[in-house]
């Protein structure tokens, strides 16, 4: 028996880094799909609350994206994003009274240069500054800005005054809960 053993002395410790590797492994998918899972809920904490908006409110569950899949949700408009590391998206309808539909698209960049990036290259001459984030505009329809990593884009059905105060409302907003997330 002494025979066999000091025979193959490197086999029991092949076998003990095998299983360490395979422990280590499985550890390592495991922390990581956790970790994926609290940053996409990370985002959905950035979306205003119903309570907060007043007559305005959620229409359906939000739409996220990640990787590729960003081109399905804005078609042909992806490529600027993943120039400028784009990591995660949200999107998510409201409605106003009279039925009017906003629309809130929150993209989260690599840094806060590359937010500020897209914030420059999306937004026009002719908009108005909009005291928002770290840099912002107000359109006649729409709104879009950039706090931190994320780029903003808020837009409306129409130019009224009444969807204008509700772009700023929900812009305001998440400017807010970005600024309170650790």
């Amino acid at each position: 028996m002494k025979t066999t053993s000091l025979k193959y002395p490197r086999l029991i410790y092949l076998q003990r880094l095998f299983l360490l590797t395979c422990f280590s492994l499985v550890f390592f998918f495991v922390f990581t799909s956790a970790v994926g899972d609290s940053a996409a809920n990370d985002l959905r904490k950035i979306l205003p609350v119903n309570s907060t908006l007043g007559d305005v409110k959620f229409v359906g569950g939000a739409q996220e994206a990640e990787g590729k899949k960003l081109f399905e949700l804005i078609n042909g408009g992806a490529v600027i994003f993943f120039q400028h590391n784009f990591k995660r998206a949200l999107f998510q309808e409201y409605t106003m009274g009279g039925g009017k539909s906003i629309n809130l698209e929150i993209y989260q960049m690599g840094s806060p240069q590359d937010a500020k990036d897209i914030y420059t290259i999306k937004k026009e001459k002719d908009g108005a500054t909009l005291r928002l984030g770290q840099e912002g505009s107000l359109f006649d329809y729409y709104c879009m800005l950039y706090q931190g990593p994320y780029f903003i884009s808020v837009t409306g059905a129409d130019s009224t005054d009444g969807v204008r105060n509700v772009l700023t409302l929900i812009a305001q907003q998440v400017v807010e809960n970005i600024k309170i997330i650790p």
